[in-house]
């Protein structure tokens, strides 16, 4: 007599099956000492369950073939003949949810379905901050100048969409199939990108120097060459331009250097060559150190390393800004060495101030300089300024997004409520007044109780004495405080 058996899949749905009994056979027990056996007990059969297809589901999922189940999402309850035979047996989603162990939600689903396979789950329209012009655009500057993410990130805040996400852009990318470099810049067959390795990380005072040849220009009679300088640490910039490779040039680009660089500089890392070095020049094949940029080095107690002979990668930092250069001159066009020179400076300033580095962790150069001033001063000899960039604008109804400004404002209300002015004439006097007693005389919280003068001044009050106390009163005693001058 035929009883019901339940077969269960893994990841597959339970189906009740039929199949033939088979003579019950008693469970092997061990007996116990001194203890009998009962034998087993027969069960009831269950209920009859409702009349199912003549193919069943589970066995149906178990015989699917592996390109069917390829195509099957990983959370499907259901693989594609059983949505058929969902399509194919005519019952109600109520009976054939029963029938099938699956949701009424899922069975009306495929009941009312065309098709048997699983679809996307993307939404059919995407709220996404940049428009479809403005996704053109990025997508444009991802496979024309093959950007890392965060350079396209910083390029699309400035330029494009301020609003712009760095998780929306990734996903942009993604949905684009552009989300890896490699996938974007072309390559022959066969070729493999090997993964790039770091170099040693130092504090800022780790100089890498090296020589890049400029074309030759109409209005020159000789070519000239480009000395390049980056600090390992924050990928500051210094370069200048020279008629000739000798040991006067490579002499003065080091005094250059050293004049303008905010670091103290300990370190200089350079290529063999003969302007800075006289290991191939002498018999032994070593460098002796009498060289006389070695004896400058010396003298400003900076210790000079040379790169192994035929291994350009140890000197590799500047090497790669070299290579940045290289593309700037393939896609410009010079009409004079002037031009020329106005071109690399504006680049210049453009990279240690605008173009941030993902090896710095998103910053640009020169705000690098600034954090590592703020950690350790002492590795500095004057000041770090940041070049003025773009004006931004607050959006309407968002006064708090230009908070400072409108904090001054209130301070001046304030102050101006008890004090009478007469006239035009007298407001224009009062003015400066209040500029001075806010600027000098009074302090700040959030400056950690300095006022913004000695800040700008870069003065401590709390550690320097002051030279002299006057007293300030302004605006008939409504700005009355201290000054002190240090």
């Amino acid at each position: 007599m035929p009883i019901p058996i339940q077969f269960c899949f893994p990841g597959i749905s339970k189906s009740v099956v039929r199949l033939p009994a088979s003579p019950a056979k008693p469970p092997r027990t061990k007996p116990m000492p001194n203890c009998s056996v009962a034998p087993s007990r027969a069960q009831p059969p269950p209920k009859s369950p409702s009349p199912t297809p003549d193919c069943t589901p589970a066995l149906t999922a178990a015989l699917a073939t592996p390109a069917q189940l390829k195509v099957i999402h990983p959370q499907a309850r259901t693989t594609p003949k059983i949505r058929q035979e969902i399509k194919d047996s005519g019952l109600s989603d109520r009976e054939a949810a029963k029938v099938f162990n699956i949701t009424r939600a899922t069975a009306a689903k495929w009941l009312k379905r065309d098709d048997v396979q699983d679809r996307s789950h993307r939404a059919h329209t995407l709220h996404t901050t940049l428009s479809t012009g403005q996704e053109a655009i990025v997508l444009s500057l991802r496979q024309t100048l093959y950007l890392p993410l965060d350079d396209l990130l910083y390029i699309t805040q400035q330029y494009i969409n301020a609003d712009v996400s760095r998780s929306g852009l990734a996903r942009l990318l993604k949905r684009e199939g552009m989300a890896r470099l490699e996938d974007v810049i072309p390559k022959a067959e066969g070729d493999v990108i090997q993964a790039k390795k770091t170099f040693k990380d130092y504090e800022p005072g780790f100089v890498h120097i090296d020589i890049k040849y400029l074309p030759h220009m109409p209005d020159e009679t000789s070519r000239r060459y480009l000395f390049v300088a980056i600090d390992r640490a924050t990928r500051w910039v210094f370069l200048h331009i020279y008629h000739d490779m000798s040991d006067t040039s490579s002499i003065d680009f080091l005094r250059r250097l050293k004049d303008a660089s905010p670091i103290k500089i300990s370190k200089i890392l350079t290529d063999n060559g003969s302007q800075f070095t006289d290991r191939f020049t002498s018999k032994e094949k070593k460098p002796s150190g009498l060289h006389v940029f070695d004896k400058v080095c010396a003298g400003m107690g900076i210790e000079h390393r040379l790169a192994p002979p035929r291994h350009p990668q140890t000197n590799g930092m500047v090497e790669r800004f070299n290579g940045r250069i290289n593309e700037l001159l393939q896609q410009t066009r010079f009409d004079s060495q002037a031009d020329l020179e106005k071109t690399l400076h504006n680049y210049l300033k453009l990279y240690n101030h605008h173009i941030p580095q993902r090896a710095i962790g998103s910053k640009t150069p020169i705000q690098a300089l600034k954090e590592w001033q703020r950690q350790k001063p002492d590795l500095f000899v004057k000041r770090v300024y940041e070049q003025t960039g773009l004006d931004t604008y607050s959006r309407p109804a968002r006064p708090w997004e230009n908070g400072y400004i409108e904090r001054l404002f209130g301070t001046f209300k304030m102050h101006l409520r008890g004090h009478m002015i007469r006239d035009e004439l007298h407001l224009a006097r009062s003015l400066p007044s209040f500029q001075f007693w806010y600027n000098v005389v009074r302090s700040h919280q959030h400056l950690g109780g300095r006022t913004p003068h000695q800040v700008w001044c870069g003065v401590d009050p709390f550690k320097a004495g002051p030279r002299s106390v006057r007293a300030f009163c302004a605006w008939d005693g409504r700005l009355k405080a201290v000054v002190l001058r240090h």
